[in-house]
């Protein structure tokens, strides 16, 4: 069976490959999915992952030195950097669109695509020197005018997601991270939702409390003894205490705006307390849903690796199990095709003699050849009866005890010399 199956599996992919594309969807593929997907399938694809979680490091810790003032001096070689960097990483990203499964909108619209295209977006736009219209019409040649963009910074902050892509690369077991959050939208809606009508709430009781007098002067409401905000009250408006509201019922309290009336003291306190209750329930629930995500992720884990550890199973344990099979099947065989095995399998409450006058002739000579005979298929049937529901347990017992230790192949030799 073992080999009849390998021979189908070569005729089958030498039908497959005939063509360029039968190579590349057989072979090249498969091949390019384990190098990238599968770190732990070949030592290749281990260097190819170090290089790349390497690289992530490095440029990220490169993006953090260049602001440095002092080693301005050393632009060149940053910016030779920074090419090595955008040509790892646009390998990876042109590799992951040649093996992936989905359409062209469906693998562009996936998260770690955005952030891969965003990382490179500063590089490109800079090598091809973006520019933007202005409006106004050249004198000289009579086209619309354009400018370069005033200011790179904000697209070289995309740099800085390339960060995000040790999540991709890292552990496999932080996956439980982003399906925590996947699973808890429920609880981040109703803490967003409590947050935000606790802070219009009790911002408009803080505007209504501490905002003041009106100055007409200063154009402003005013506070007696303010600190800060140049004796303008902190909460000219709602919008202006939405800061005040934030740091208080998240319990961050900056300091800067604070209340200075009895009133505005008590509406402070009631809003300290109702942040606790506003983070404290959500945030329970949030830590159920990650540990709910967590238990699936090592019970997946677990389950992936039982089913591995099965199909790892030798050529003698295939070997094994089909002789076992022919064992039992034999067996069956001889007990329904003879009458003297009928016979020796009947009730054990039918004696030995009672059956053997049933089935031996009546002269002497005949009835001990019959005897003999007898005796003889008893002592093989009996023998091959037991030997077989020995190896059956034994085997039974063999891959009850490996699987539930997750080591079947390491087992198997030992087992296999054993039985």
């Amino acid at each position: 069976m073992y080999v009849a199956a390998n021979r189908f599996r070569a005729s089958a992919n030498r039908a497959r490959t005939t063509s360029a594309s039968g190579w590349w969807r057989v072979k090249a593929k498969p091949w390019l999915q384990n190098l990238i997907e599968r770190p732990d399938s070949s030592t290749a694809a281990a260097w190819l992952h170090t290089v790349i979680v390497g690289t992530i490091i490095v440029s990220s810790i490169t993006f953090c030195i260049e602001t440095i003032p002092e080693l301005t001096h050393y632009n060149t070689f940053w910016a030779h950097l920074e090419i090595f960097f955008v040509v790892v990483f646009t390998f990876e990203l042109v590799a992951r669109y040649a093996i992936t499964d989905q359409t062209t909108c469906e693998f562009f619209s996936e998260m770690w695509t955005v952030l891969d295209v965003l990382a490179l977006l500063p590089f490109y736009c800079a090598a091809v020197e973006l520019e933007f219209p202005t409006g106004a019409i050249d004198s000289k040649t009579g086209t619309p005018d354009t400018a370069p963009l005033p200011d790179m910074r904000i697209l070289r902050m995309f740099r800085l997601l390339r960060v995000f892509k040790l999540a991709r690369h890292g552990n496999k077991q932080l996956g439980f991270v982003f399906e925590g959050l996947s699973q808890s939208k429920v609880s981040f809606l109703l803490l967003f939702t409590m947050l935000g009508l606790a802070l219009i709430f009790f911002s408009f009781l803080a505007w209504a409390t501490e905002r003041g007098e009106w100055d007409e002067r200063e154009n402003c409401y005013r506070r007696e003894n303010e600190p800060h905000y140049t004796n303008c009250s902190p909460f000219e408006n709602v919008f202006m205490s939405f800061w005040w509201g934030i740091t208080t019922i998240t319990t961050v309290g900056y300091g800067d705006a604070y209340p200075l009336s009895v009133s505005g003291k008590i509406v402070t306190s009631f809003a300290m307390i109702t942040g606790l209750l506003c983070v404290a329930l959500p945030t329970t629930q949030l830590g159920l849903e990650f540990s709910a995500a967590y238990s699936k992720g090592r019970t997946e884990r677990a389950q992936k690796k039982a089913r591995k550890s099965i199909m790892m199973c030798s050529r003698e344990e295939i070997m094994l199990v089909d002789e076992l099979r022919k064992l039992d099947s034999c067996r069956k065989t001889l007990a329904d095709g003879s009458p003297f095995l009928e016979a020796l399998f009947a009730s054990r409450e039918d004696s030995y003699e009672m059956r053997m006058r049933d089935l031996t002739p009546r002269t002497s000579s005949k009835q001990k050849a019959v005897k003999k005979k007898v005796d003889a298929e008893q002592k093989n049937v009996n023998l091959l009866v037991s030997q077989a529901d020995s190896a059956m347990r034994q085997y039974r017992h063999f891959l009850l005890t490996s699987v539930s230790k997750g080591n079947l192949k390491g087992e198997s030799q030992e087992n296999i010399g054993d039985n």
